[in-house]
């Protein structure tokens, strides 16, 4: 039974071939009248032409579909191909681009590394000038003290922004930029 069912498997040349066996079995017992039987066996011979025929023009069609593959196949590796070239390139541009931001970065923290010390520095300068007049800090300013306070204040005021402000920027980087 499984030999049948492997033999039907080829399509209309497995069912012409097995047709052909019975008849040609009917023929050898002799009990059947010739004439059908040839024309049954013609039936056959007939289905195992068509059978053939057209599994022959479905193999130049799977092999033109193979080709066609083929060809798509290279088409999309080359492709492929490409792609990866210009994934390589961005992923060598994105790191230039990193080393590029952590120069950066460490050029920004080296600008003012004791910014906090110099504000306080600078704050002291009034105080200074205060202390040194005659008469000690209840006595007169010396000349232009009002001005040395005014600009002792502002240059104080300015590097406590300059400072929060690189503090700000250095914090937004991400931590694997920062080392």
């Amino acid at each position: 039974m499984s030999d049948i069912a492997s033999i039907l498997g080829f399509g209309a040349i497995g069912l012409g071939f097995l047709l052909a066996v019975l008849a040609y079995h009917l023929l050898r017992t002799g009990r059947v009248p010739e004439r059908p039987i040839y024309v049954f066996e013609g039936f056959c011979l007939v289905l195992v032409i068509i059978g053939a025929v057209l599994q022959y023009s479905s193999g130049n069609r799977t092999t033109e579909e193979i080709r066609a593959l083929q060809a798509e196949l290279k088409t999309t590796k080359e492709a492929l191909s490409a792609a990866q070239a210009k994934t390589q390139a961005a992923e060598s541009d994105l790191a230039a681009q990193k080393a590029q931001t952590k120069n950066l970065v460490a050029a920004i923290q080296r600008v003012f590394p004791d910014g906090d010390k110099l504000s306080a520095s600078v704050s002291r300068i009034p105080n200074l000038v205060t202390q040194s007049c005659s008469g000690g800090p209840h006595g007169t300013d010396p000349l232009h003290a009002s001005e040395i306070r005014t600009i002792a204040g502002e240059a104080a005021q300015r590097i406590a922004s300059v400072q929060t402000a690189i503090n700000s920027i250095v914090a937004s980087v991400p931590a694997e930029l920062k080392k």
